[in-house]
């Protein structure tokens, strides 16, 4: 089957094949767990308090000051947040985390897409 071909390829390729990458060892030889736990559950996410904080929808969508406009579906349930721009008005900066992933003005007719 296919995957006892890739499970053969796998061994070949990390057990015994040197790479030239890691000066001719294997790549089990380098290998080390990560000494940072996995966290079973994620910590809530948090936003200032000067930030409008939404809930993305399933489509990807979300509401804020009568508009709607997309985000993206990979935030499908999660919060984001938006932080008027400065010297802007009727602009935002969209926020996932600490991450800015968008700029809307909504005083654009429309954003949909």
């Amino acid at each position: 089957s296919a995957q006892q071909a890739f499970d053969a390829w796998r061994q070949v390729y990390n057990h015994e094949r040197p790479h030239q990458a890691l000066d001719m060892a294997t790549p089990i030889s380098r290998y080390r767990p990560s000494p940072r736990a996995y966290p079973e559950r994620m910590p809530p996410i948090e936003y200032g308090d000067a930030d409008a904080v939404v809930r993305v929808g399933l489509n990807g969508e979300v509401r804020f000051q009568s508009r709607r406009f997309k985000v993206s579906s990979a935030l499908a349930n999660l919060t984001i947040a938006l932080r008027a721009c400065p010297n802007t008005d009727g602009c935002y900066d969209v926020y996932f985390l600490h991450h800015r992933i968008d700029t809307v003005d909504l005083k654009e007719r429309s954003r949909s897409s």
